[in-house]
């Protein structure tokens, strides 16, 4: 009877630290998933500025080679540089949407289906 006590209290003991490694495993990822999405956020309101510079640039470069000022290269680089910008914030965009569910996902948001 003895040793079957024992067995039991390691059993359980065994069960105890499963249920506090997933519990911590848990917070880890809520961590994880909380920090990538504000990060992401901080980096899509930069994206945003840096597409209304490199806007504000190419518009620049458009109005000086109209007038005369400067060769077309410099028009190119400006939208090239725009292009890139916003090719960045797109998928940053993207990136936070995932993240978002990626943080709902770990704090144990459940799917329902349409047909519910």
């Amino acid at each position: 009877i003895r040793n079957n006590i024992k067995i039991q209290e390691a059993v359980q003991e065994q069960y105890l630290y499963a249920y506090e490694s997933a519990v911590l495993n848990a917070v880890q990822e809520v961590r994880d998933a909380l920090m990538d999405y504000r990060k992401e956020k901080e980096r899509r309101v930069s994206l945003r500025v840096a597409v209304e510079a490199a806007r504000a640039a190419e518009e620049l470069a458009q109005d000086q080679y109209r007038n005369g000022l400067s060769d077309f290269n410099n028009v190119l680089d400006a939208q090239r540089s725009l292009l890139s910008f916003q090719e960045k914030l797109v998928v940053s965009e993207g990136t936070v949407s995932r993240n978002a569910v990626r943080l709902y996902k770990a704090l144990g948001g459940g799917w329902r289906s349409f047909e519910e």
